[in-house]
C-alpha cells in the first residue's frame, strides 16, 4: 500500500466500527466483563502500530525514534478521545465512557513500547 494507506485503512475501520449505530442484536452478546475495554486497547493499540509502521516503512526503514513513537501514541489516544466526544453526542446507540479512553490510551503506550524494543529486528541502523 502505498504511503499512509494502511493508517487511513485501520482508522477509517476504527471510525465505523464505534461510531456506526449499534445494532439491535448486538446489545445481547455477553463476554468477559471488560471485554469492551480490551477491544479498545487492540483497536488504538493497532493504529499506533500502523502509524508507526507506515512512517518506518516512508523512511526506508531507518529507525522510529522516541519522540515520534510518544506522538504516534498521542495521535492514537486523541484519536480515542475524539470518539468518545463524538459517542456522547450521537444518537446511535452509543455512550461516552472515560475507562475507553484510558483504555485506548493504554493499548497505544504498550503498542509504541512493543514496537521500540522490538524495531531492531526489522529497521535499518542510520550510520
Amino acid at each position: 500500500m502505498p504511503g499512509w494507506m494502511l493508517t487511513i485503512s485501520v482508522a477509517a475501520a476504527i471510525a465505523w466500527l464505534t461510531l456506526a449505530p449499534v445494532p439491535p442484536e448486538a446489545e445481547h452478546i455477553e463476554l468477559f466483563e471488560g471485554a469492551d475495554k480490551w477491544v479498545h486497547a487492540i483497536m488504538f493499540g493497532t493504529l499506533t502500530c500502523c502509524i508507526l509502521l507506515d512512517r518506518q516503512r516512508h523512511s526506508c526503514w531507518h529507525d522510529i525514534t522516541p519522540a515520534f513513537a510518544f506522538l504516534s501514541g498521542a495521535i492514537s489516544t486523541t484519536a480515542g478521545v475524539a470518539v468518545e466526544v463524538l459517542q456522547k453526542y450521537m444518537e446511535a446507540g452509543r455512550s461516552y465512557d472515560p475507562g475507553d479512553i484510558a483504555a485506548d490510551a493504554g493499548g497505544a503506550l504498550v503498542a509504541l513500547l512493543f514496537y521500540l524494543a522490538f524495531q531492531p529486528l526489522w529497521s535499518v541502523r542510520r550510520q
